[in-house]
């Protein structure tokens, strides 16, 4: 997140969003169904709704729960929490600005994980029940949701593997990683603020606490960043 959209946060939501609708991955749904520009009687914009705003460490739901909705991060950032088959918990994502939340839950109907915010954040909802019912009502709107399940395999494909490979590998990818993000939504991917904990990012990499800590010390005495609490520069 910016300096500009962390100043915006002083511990409450403002009204403005982090980025615009054009930024977010749901923009390809709700462009086909921006409401004419002389809207009639009853026209009604059946877009998504930026109503949904959490506190830091508030759920957005959790594993088992229904899936009622697909959610667009506008501001902010969330994980996704699951439980391993030996019972640990696992942060397995982290959710930034213009990301869709609840895809995966589609198939199944049911969320797999905890989703929680790391910051206060805004989140634009979109209902299942009436996506479901405008692709009956308009088969064209196919190819807006293909397009949004297709982006989102090709960024899990393209994203580098973040419990494989060397320590240094992992850290330093999983900042890259931060940073193009964002960058690919119009913020700026040379100052990041990391609202993950370093216990949230040694669970994501699949590594102890000590060594994210160890690692980032060492980034930054080889002046590849500069760190100042979860104030990060990529120098």
């Amino acid at each position: 997140m910016s300096n500009a959209s962390r100043a915006a946060l002083p511990g409450a939501l403002t009204t403005s969003c982090a980025i615009a609708c054009e930024a977010c991955d749901l923009w390809a749904i709700c462009r086909s169904q921006r409401p004419p520009a002389s809207p009639g009687p009853g026209t009604r914009d059946r877009r998504a709704s930026c109503a949904q705003r959490l506190p830091a460490a508030a759920y957005l739901f959790r594993a088992g729960r229904p899936a009622r909705a697909l959610y667009g991060v506008r501001q902010g950032t969330l994980k996704t929490v699951r439980i391993s088959p030996d019972g640990e918990e696992r942060v397995v994502a982290f959710h930034l600005p213009g990301d869709v939340v609840g895809l995966e839950s589609l198939a199944a109907g049911r969320h797999s994980g905890d989703v929680i915010a790391l910051e206060p954040s805004a989140l634009c909802e979109l209902p299942v029940a009436r996506l479901q019912g405008w692709l009956t009502e308009m088969p064209e709107l196919a190819r807006s949701m293909l397009q949004l399940l297709s982006g989102a395999v090709t960024e899990a494909w393209n994203r580098p593997e973040h419990t494989r490979g060397a320590v240094w590998q992992r850290v330093e990818g999983f900042i890259g990683d931060l940073s193009v993000r964002l960058e690919r939504r119009g913020l700026d991917g040379r100052h990041l603020w990391l609202s993950m904990s370093r216990t949230d990012i040694a669970s994501y990499l699949d590594l102890r606490i000590e060594t994210i800590s160890r690692t980032l010390r060492q980034l930054r005495e080889a002046n590849r960043i500069h760190l100042r609490g979860r104030h990060l520069v990529l120098q």
